[in-house]
């Protein structure tokens, strides 16, 4: 009986509340901040910054993350920062300002979210940047489906050596461990 009452109850709160991770939202995309985030309008919610589940590009940018791997793969910060900005590089040819895309929210905080990018033409921004070499494939947030096409894409970018693989293999190993 008591595990009844608990499932009501969640059902009625997901009914009341937003419940994420199947409803496509529309948005412009505004800028990157990195290769796996990015600041992006929605009418309903603004201007927020979304974090790209199921992927981690190098850092571009002097962070907390940026020392972390520096010290884990003992590789300077200056050499993974020019790797970030290659990988922000390759991601301005994907996505441009101003573009329309669609948005499905994992998780939602105050004031960024966390989800995947669909591109005006559908395809999945995260299996084109990963399948690209230019980012790993990182996290649980990101429902099984699409966390298989990343982890195929990831393999053929090793295999065939694209994008940031082809220079700084070994470099990007210690990256996407």
């Amino acid at each position: 009986m008591q595990r009844i009452k608990i499932l009501i109850l969640i059902l009625i709160l997901c009914i009341l509340s937003p419940c994420y991770g199947e409803e496509l939202y529309n948005a412009i995309f505004v800028k990157f901040s990195d290769a796996d985030s990015m600041w992006i309008w929605n009418e309903e919610m603004g201007k927020i910054k979304i974090i790209i589940a199921g992927i981690d590009a190098p850092e571009a940018f002097r962070s907390r993350k940026l020392r972390m791997d520096s010290k884990r793969c003992k590789i300077s910060q200056k050499r993974i920062r020019v790797l970030g900005r290659r990988a922000i590089i390759y991601a301005r040819s994907i996505l441009k300002r101003g573009e329309e895309i669609k948005i499905k929210i994992y998780k939602k905080e105050r004031n960024r979210i966390y989800g995947s990018i669909y591109l005006s033409d559908g395809g999945l921004y995260a299996e084109r940047i990963v399948g690209a070499g230019y980012a790993c494939v990182s996290g649980n947030l990101i429902d099984q489906k699409e966390m298989e096409k990343l982890k195929k894409a990831l393999i053929e970018a090793k295999k065939e050596k694209k994008g940031l693989w082809k220079k700084y293999y070994k470099i990007m190993d210690c990256l996407c461990r």
